[in-house]
Formats: structure tokens, sequence, C-alpha cells
């Protein structure tokens, strides 16, 4: 069960951290496209805006899950030690 949590939020990180830099891309892209001349101003604008929304969702996303991973192994080690100090009572 521990192994198979750590490999959960590692999967949700990695994909958080995927579409930030998909959104990172698109960004670029959009610059390189506004400067072809291939869209107004308003789309331009439009498509920064959302790139940028997509990668700040996707950075407090990729920060909930590592706090979470954080506070699962620091609740783990506090269990582990609860168990050992109870082991040492006993015996």
């Amino acid at each position: 069960m521990h192994r198979r949590k750590l490999r959960k939020y590692r999967i949700l990180k990695d994909i958080c951290l995927l579409i930030g830099g998909v959104a990172f891309l698109a960004l670029i892209g959009i610059v390189g496209g506004y400067e072809t001349g291939t869209m107004t101003m308003l789309m331009y604008i439009m498509e920064i805006l959302i790139a940028a929304d997509v990668m700040m969702i996707s950075y407090m996303a990729y920060n909930c899950v590592r706090c979470k991973e954080c506070r699962y192994l620091k609740l783990r080690e506090l269990q582990k030690r609860q168990k050992q100090q109870g082991m040492k009572k006993s015996a």
C-alpha cells in the first residue's frame, strides 16, 4: 500500500509537470504565431491568458500533491515511531 500510494503521488506530480510544460510550449508557439502576423491582437491576448492560467493551475496542483505527499510521509513516520515506542514499552 505504501509504495502504491507514493507511486500515485509521483505520477500525479509528473502529470502536473507535463501539463505545465505543454502550456509553456503553447505559450512560446503563441508568441511565434503573433510575430508572423497570423493572428489578431485579441486572439493573442486570449491565448496568452489561457496558457498562463493552465500553467498556474498545474503549478498549484503540483504544490498540492507535493504537500499531500509530504504530509503522508510525516504521518507514516509518526505511526512507525509510535509503533516502535509501543514495542519498547511492552518489552
